[in-house]
Order: C-alpha cells, then structure tokens, then sequence
C-alpha cells in the first residue's frame, strides 16, 4: 500500500496544473520546434529532460506564452523530483522527459510529453503522458469543448467504454467517462485520450492510451479540426456558410442545393453536422413554445392536432413565422401529453439518404419511419405493441450490421428505451392490469411472436428468459418478474 501511495502522489505532483492568458495573433505555418535538454545529476544516476522551445510565430507574445506554459511544466517536474529528494525511499530515483508532436497546422499545436519515473527502491518504471494541446491564435491551452460540439462526451464515452471492454487486461475499476481534467493529445487523424494505468488495470507502468479516429466523431468536430484535408468544394462551401449562429432551416436549404455534387463522405458530414445544429436549436424554440399565451393560441387554432398546411391561415404574424421557421428546419411540432412541442422530422432527410455513408442512410431510414408513425398517431395515443415489437429487432440489426458507426451508441439507446417500453408498456397502456396485475394478453402475444420470429436475437434470449419467469408466476405482477424486467430494461448497456 505504501508503494502504491507513493507512487500516487509522485504522479499527482508532477501533474499539477498552471493557467496563462493570452492574446491573438496573425498566423504562420512556418514555425520551429526547437529541442532543448537538461541533464541532472545525482551521486550515480541523472535524469534527463528534453522538451521543445517554439520559435518563428509572428505573433512574440504568443510565442512567449507557449514557451512558458512548457517550460513551466518541466520545471514543476523538476521541484516534484527535488522534493521527492527528500524521502529516503526515492532518492535514487530519476526522471526521463521526451516529447512528439502530434498535430501541427497554423491554428493548433499538440505536443505529447511522455514522463519516465525510475522507482529503482521499488524496482518499477511508472509511466505518465501529459497532453498540452496549443491555440495559436492565443497562446491558450485548448480543453476538449474547445475543439469538439454537440454532447460529445456521451459519445466519446461510449466508444471508450467500448475500447476498455475489449484491453486484454482485467479492468478493476468500471470507466467513469471523460471530463474537464482528462488528459489527451491530437494526432494527424484522431484523439488520444490518456488514463492512469495504477487507477483502472491497479498496474504501475505504461499510461492507457485509448484512440478514436477523426472520422468516427466528424460531426463532433469544431474548427479547424472539422473539414480538414482533401475536401470538395461544397464540403468547403458549407464549412464557410454554415457557423454557430446558423438556423437549421439555413443549413437545410444549403444541404439541398449543394448535397447532390458532394461526395458520399462530405454529404454524409453535411447531415451529421445539420443534426447537430438541429439539436442545439430544439430548446431554443422549445422555450418559446413552452409559453403559456404561446400554447394557448395553438390549441385555440389547432386543437389537439398540429397540422403544418394550417400554418399560413394563421392571423398572428409572429407566430406563423416562428412555426415555418421550425418547419422548414426539419422539426414537426408535436402534441405530446397536453403541450405542445418539438421533435427532429427525419423524413426531410430521406431525400438525401442516397448520398450517404451506409450506416447513416440506414439510421435515417430507421428514423424517418419513427417520424411517420409519431404524425399519424392521434393526440394521446400511444404506439401498437406489435410497432414496438419491430422497432427492437430493427436496432439490433442495426447495431450488428454497423458495429463501428457514429451512431451506434445512440442506437443502442434507442433499442433499451424500447425494450424498457415492451416490458413496462405506457402511461395509457401498461404492461400489467392495475386492478389484476394480470399481464396484457396482446402484449404476451408479441412476446411469443418475437421469440418465435428471432430465435437467435439477443433481444430474444431476455424476453424468452422473461417468458419464463412470467409462466412461473402464472402470468401476474409479483416481485421475480419485477425484478427480472427491471434489470433488463433500465438502461443496462452491458446486455448488447
């Protein structure tokens, strides 16, 4: 315990943070890095520290900033090495400091520093990378919302819960996610994110460094990250017309007058990038929406049902140009339990399905349908068991067929969501009678079908096991089947 104490706090003390302002800048391509090494010694042992200098920016105050943003690290290395001096069980030991670059264009410097401890008491090499990710404008070290949109931390969570599951070492601690203290570095294609191999494999040695490629979270990307490298033209032409103030209606009719000449990878980058603006952008009308005097000149017009070719007859201008502006940016408004509101209308985006990646054509297919069957169910109603009972089958197949896409995740969700509904049912329509805790007997029916239909589906497996249980308890309410379904349906992720 002792040893892994130490070791501990060494890392933590060689970690320790420092923040710089800065300033902007003209910028250049044409810089240096210029490698610098110090050599300390001790009785019979030295550690060496190589770290780069930068020199050649324009901008001096910029180029200054860095430097000592790096500089100050090392030397915070170096009062951790000295203070640990002073313990009789390190004094012998020693530090080896290297760097790479891993990114370096005009706008963005990223330097991985790899910290080599020799523990020679112990007998151990323990192993830390720091990650100082640069604006060149500024001189500011960027955090990951610098340089990523949208909810990017479930995303990147999922795939790195992915990657932890498949180390070919025993994990001893479950993987927490990301956050605003998690070390990474960018590489010419990806994210490398950095975690302490003692806190999750209880091993001291090499740091966990986990890598997701570029094109696995395009449509998570800020510039200049986003877009880089071979695009076309109107891939270049969005990029230039689309920014963070851009309605999803402009993004859409920009998307229908450039996707058709794009290629399949930059239309597919397109869509993505237009779901993001379209998410962002549902709260900001949702909050109008929500307004009382606002839903009340929608029942007294609408009633219960919104109809969108209504619109123009509508005599309060602002309010039929808020709803055209929600319209024409791929929304349908909704009547959803006695208030109206918003949701993404994924039939606006079949017409392009055609020019995408095959993952994302499929999940728009998927989605679209969605879509259709929300239109046409009545104010309060609720979705056929047997249109459940398809849904689930078709994100697995999804999420078989696609294993590495973007939207894998969010299939995934989609899928628990559904199988937490099949097992629970509806406000309106519950799985179990309230006065006999008898199940559904329509509902019992699609279980069997779903079996019957998907012998070899991992769906299938939980609901035959469930059939089971609900035999066994002749087909009524009691504690096993409440347990069984609650720890199938609640959003248990490690089922698929």
């Amino acid at each position: 315990m002792r040893k892994i104490l130490l070791i501990t706090l060494l890392s933590v003390v060689l970690i320790a943070c420092f923040v710089l302002t800065g300033c902007s800048t003209e910028l250049t391509d044409q810089y240096v890095l210029e490698e610098k090494e110090e050599v300390i010694s001790s009785d019979e042992f030295e550690s060496i520290l190589r770290y780069p200098v930068v020199t050649g920016l324009v901008d001096k105050k910029v180029e200054e900033k860095i430097n000592g943003t790096i500089k100050e690290r090392i030397d915070g290395l170096k009062r951790g090495l000295e203070n640990f001096k002073q313990i009789p069980e390190m004094q012998d030991n020693t530090l080896d400091v290297t760097y790479e670059v891993g990114y370096r264009t005009k706008e963005i410097l990223s330097i991985k520093i790899e910290v080599i401890s020799h523990m020679r008491s112990f007998g151990v090499d323990d192993h830390v990378v720091i990650g100082k990710n640069f604006d060149l404008k500024t001189g500011e070290l960027l955090s990951l919302k610098d340089i990523l949109k949208g909810n990017y931390k479930e995303e990147i969570d999922a795939k790195l819960e992915v990657k932890f599951s498949e180390l070919d070492v025993e994990v001893t601690k479950q993987f927490e996610g990301i956050n605003d203290e998690t070390v990474f570095y960018i590489k010419d294609n990806a994210l490398v994110f950095c975690f302490s191999a003692v806190e999750y494999i209880n091993e001291i040695g090499e740091t966990l460094e986990l890598e997701i490629p570029f094109s696995e979270i395009s449509g998570f990307l800020k510039k200049p990250l986003a877009f880089e490298g071979d695009t076309s033209p109107e891939l270049k032409n969005y990029n230039t017309a689309i920014d963070e103030e851009t309605k999803p209606s402009g993004a859409l009719f920009f998307i229908g007058e450039n996707i058709r000449n794009a290629s399949q990878k930059d239309a597919t980058t397109m869509i993505l990038s237009f779901e993001e603006i379209q998410e962002k952008y549902i709260g900001v009308y949702e909050e109008i929406l929500i307004d009382n005097e606002v839903q009340q000149k929608l029942f007294e017009f609408f009633g219960d049902t919104f109809d969108k070719d209504r619109v123009s007859e509508l005599e309060d201008a602002d309010l039929k140009s808020l709803l055209q502006e929600i319209i024409d940016g791929g929304y349908m408004v909704v009547n959803a339990e006695g208030l109206f509101t918003i949701v993404q209308d994924y039939r606006v985006l079949e017409e392009y399905a055609g020019y995408l990646s095959d993952d994302i054509r499929d999940y728009i297919y998927l989605k679209a349908e969605e879509s259709k069957d929300l239109e046409s169910l009545k104010a309060g109603g609720v979705l056929p068991w047997a249109k459940i009972k398809d849904r689930l089958m078709k994100y697995e197949d999804y999420m078989e067929t696609y294993p590495d896409s973007i939207k894998e995740y969010e299939a995934g969700r989609e899928h628990m969501n559904l199988l937490h509904t099949f097992f629970f049912g509806f406000n309106g329509m519950p799985a179990f009678d309230y006065a006999t805790n008898k199940i559904n007997d329509e509902l019992l029916e699609n279980y069997r079908e779903f079996v019957n239909m998907n012998k070899s589906s991992e769906t299938a497996k939980i609901i035959e096991g469930y059939l089971e249980v609900l035999e066994r308890n002749n087909y009524t309410l009691c504690e096993e089947v409440e347990e069984y379904r609650r720890s199938f349906s609640s959003i248990n992720e490690n089922n698929f």
